[in-house]
């Protein structure tokens, strides 16, 4: 029988299909909501991997929307919301993404924030139905389908994003990042399916450490995937832009490294340069992009989505690839890939 983290990582785009189509069905009230806010700024708040898709979502915001845009650790926003009074001294928008719903240092920084500053506007991203930092929200969308019962977040990350980038595309016009997204969500299951025996066979390499390369806009996805290892296979991970690994993070890499890296077209030549450099240090190298590239000889594997995808969008294909790695390491490892040790699903301050 598979865990719960394996059916929610397969399920992931069919929830995402029915996300846009819950985004499609409240656009007008978002547009509406957008237009009350007459945002200066957007800030976007979350904790853990969400705090990851926070400053993926921030950064299209600021390019889609042409307005400041930033992101904050949900604990550090709690804990010295002094520092940041000059941020929401102006007409604010406020924007939060979680999965339960729960996590206090959203819902007390939500809550303060609103208190201090009354022009600020707060909408909302969730993953489950009535949850107090939805209550504590002028706007709130729910995605209770897309929640993820395991503790490690990976349906509910591609959901969260896909939802809140959908929303903010909708608001800018770009109907390019919007069709990218409704093509992922039609064509992300076949692309995942066809990564899995490949990424059974990587896990029982002898890797202790794992790298996850990307660069663009959505950055913070990357972040995210390389997360999942720590998560779920308790691997020791980092997230590089992919040119950035020649400037200190290379001299830890050697045979233990499994890197998974997100190439493009456009920097392809530089990008594979990189790549060689990687497999001279007998790294294990899993290659992603969306449009299918030239084969790099010597890599362990390498993957298209088999269609161009808009920039904002295309990060997203690492992670299935690192959310299943992790899950077939953990298992692997004979580990319990639902239930990490030591790790809850929401943190409940005391």
């Amino acid at each position: 029988m598979e865990s719960k983290t394996y059916l929610e990582i397969s399920d992931q785009y069919h929830a995402l299909k029915r996300t846009l189509d819950c985004c499609d069905g409240a656009m007008e009230r978002m547009r509406a909501f957008y237009a009350s806010a007459e945002a200066e700024r957007i800030v976007v708040i979350g904790c853990g991997s969400s705090y990851s898709l926070s400053c993926a979502l921030a950064n299209n915001a600021r390019q889609m929307l042409g307005i400041p845009s930033m992101a904050i650790a949900g604990g550090d926003l709690m804990i010295h919301m002094e520092n940041y009074s000059d941020v929401f001294a102006k007409r604010t928008l406020l924007v939060t993404l979680s999965r339960s719903g729960s996590t206090h240092e959203i819902l007390y920084a939500a809550r303060e924030i609103r208190a201090a500053f009354p022009a600020v506007r707060i909408l909302s991203f969730v993953c489950t139905e009535g949850s107090n930092v939805a209550a504590a929200s002028d706007a709130a969308l729910e995605f209770p389908w897309a929640f993820d019962e395991s503790v490690c977040q990976t349906r509910s990350v591609t959901n969260l994003f896909g939802a809140s980038l959908y929303v903010f595309a909708a608001l800018a016009g770009r109907t390019d990042a919007m069709e990218s997204l409704r093509l992922l969500a039609k064509r992300g299951t076949d692309y995942q399916d066809g990564m899995k025996e490949t990424l059974r066979t990587l896990a029982e390499i002898d890797w202790a450490n794992a790298m996850v390369l990307c660069d663009g806009e959505s950055f913070g996805v990357a972040e995210e995937a390389a997360l999942a290892f720590n998560e779920i296979a308790y691997a020791p991970s980092n997230c590089k832009h992919v040119l950035d690994v020649r400037h200190g993070p290379v001299v830890l890499i050697d045979e233990k490294t499994v890197a998974i890296a997100k190439l493009t077209r456009e920097g392809f030549s530089y990008e594979k340069s990189l790549i060689d450099d990687l497999l001279a240090k007998k790294a294990t190298v899993l290659v992603l992009s969306d449009e299918e590239l030239p084969a790099i000889e010597g890599v362990a594997a390498q993957f298209s989505f088999g269609a161009r995808l808009h920039d904002s969008v295309s990060a997203m294909l690492v992670l299935p690839a690192a959310q299943l790695l992790s899950y077939e390491k953990a298992r692997a490892r004979g580990l319990d890939p639902d239930n990490p040790e030591g790790l809850d699903a929401w943190i409940a301050l005391k």
